[in-house]
């Protein structure tokens, strides 16, 4: 509502070095904010850059104090990349400015590109908030989002990863006890035998007729 602050983090898929916050479009009387600098500040206006890294979008929050209603109206975060690559990416988002308690922000990306291919863009986003709050990067970056494992499940995976490690651990030494067993009652039975042929060897010459000579 009049009076408060709207703070509204544009997230993007690729970095930049020149930062700008504009109404409207970013054309000449339209810009806000232009700076190369990691924040900045305007009047009520106020801009903060943090680039991403691996599979984190760079983010540009955009600050507006002290709303009035004619602050009502589209605004547009752009990035330049660098001057030789002509390559702007822009996010575009409209602010309503009422007398209720609550405001509303409504925005959508806008990736544009005149000489490169750009990545998707992120799913455009909805947001409700009031009066002064601050989105957290969260809320912005919805597409690189990671899923929060809960305490429960948490507790159920843990002993399945010990069981599993200790499984592939204990497999191998398991089979060599059960080879070097088999390997022992081969050997066992080997020496059983022979044993049983000599001692059938033996009676049997122990046995044997002798012969006598009569004088």
């Amino acid at each position: 509502m009049e009076g408060g602050t709207i703070t509204v983090g544009c997230s993007f898929t690729l970095s930049g070095s020149r930062k700008l916050f504009c109404k409207e479009k970013c054309e000449k009387g339209n810009i806000l904010i232009e700076t190369t600098d990691d924040s900045a500040q305007s009047g009520r206006y106020s801009i903060k850059y943090i680039e991403g890294f691996f599979l984190i979008h760079t983010v540009v929050y955009v600050s507006i104090t002290e709303l009035e209603k004619s602050d009502s109206g589209r605004y547009r975060c752009s990035l330049d990349r660098t001057p030789s690559d002509h390559l702007s990416l822009n996010w575009d988002f409209e602010v309503v400015v009422t007398e209720a308690s609550t405001f509303k922000t409504k925005s959508h990306v806008k990736p544009i590109s005149s000489s490169a291919h750009l990545p998707s863009s992120p799913r455009p986003l909805t947001w409700s908030f009031t009066s002064g709050s601050t989105l957290p990067l969260s809320a912005f970056s919805e597409s690189t989002k990671q899923p929060k494992t809960s305490p429960a499940s948490s507790g159920i995976l843990l002993p399945v990863v010990i069981i599993v490690v200790l499984a592939v651990f204990l497999l191998p030494v398991v089979l060599l006890l059960i080879y070097k067993k088999r390997a022992v009652h081969s050997n066992d039975l080997n020496r059983r035998s022979s044993d049983h042929n000599q001692t059938q060897m033996v009676l049997y010459d122990d046995t044997s007729p002798t012969s006598k000579c009569e004088g």
